[in-house]
């Protein structure tokens, strides 16, 4: 346990996340060793696998205030991949679409159709995968992460719902026709600058909560 934790104040992440697995195979029980498990996963950059052990210490422990700190953080940056590839998406699928207009060459809108359906059905894909591979590092506890992290963060609900509804106006965007979809695609970057700006006031109040903590 004390080795682990030099290794991770040390900058060695991986290997104080041995450390603290190897006191928990002598000790399933030992809370510390569960807790400093889950800094590691988050420090080395596990954000999924941090947040299955978080939601087991909750478990343990519902009002430790420490883990479910430390739940929402591995939450929020679960997020910050689908927020980045919405925007970009939603960036170029606007100026594909809108591209026509400002040309003032509606022939070529039927030609726009296939990047965007292709760009959507990409971000879509990664956006799927990233789901797939958070269910399997956090396992049988993917609801109660999800549950957990939501009902415990009303920033962090608002920047899920934003993205859900930019993913949701980027597929509707390649069904409608082009003219009508610059404005949806537009509409769309507007919602995740949105998603942005919920995401740096989340991390200013949890910067202000990790202070609190810290007292």
């Amino acid at each position: 346990m004390l080795w682990g934790r030099v290794l991770r104040m040390d900058g060695e992440p991986a290997a104080a996340e041995d450390q603290f697995r190897e006191a928990l195979r002598l000790d399933p029980h030992n809370r510390d060793a569960m807790f400093d498990l889950g800094i590691a996963k988050l420090r080395k950059g596990d954000a999924a696998g941090a947040s299955g052990v978080f939601v087991d210490f909750a478990a343990t422990d519902p009002k430790s205030k420490a883990a479910v700190f430390n739940l929402r953080v591995s939450a929020g940056q679960v997020l910050r991949l689908p927020t980045w590839l919405l925007m970009i998406l939603s960036g170029v699928c606007w100026i594909i679409a809108a591209s026509p207009v400002w040309a003032r060459t509606p022939d070529a809108a039927g030609r726009t159709r296939i990047p965007l359906i292709v760009l959507t059905a990409i971000v879509f894909v990664v956006i799927v995968l990233s789901i797939h591979g958070l269910r399997r590092s956090v396992g049988y506890r993917f609801r109660k992460f999800v549950s957990g992290a939501l009902t415990t963060d009303r920033l962090l609900a608002l920047w899920g719902a934003l993205l859900l509804v930019v993913l949701v106006v980027c597929v509707l965007g390649v069904l409608v026709p082009a003219a009508l979809a610059g404005w949806l695609y537009f509409g769309a970057l507007l919602v995740t600058l949105g998603a942005k700006y919920t995401e740096s006031e989340r991390r200013r109040a949890m910067e202000k909560e990790r202070l609190k903590l810290q007292r």
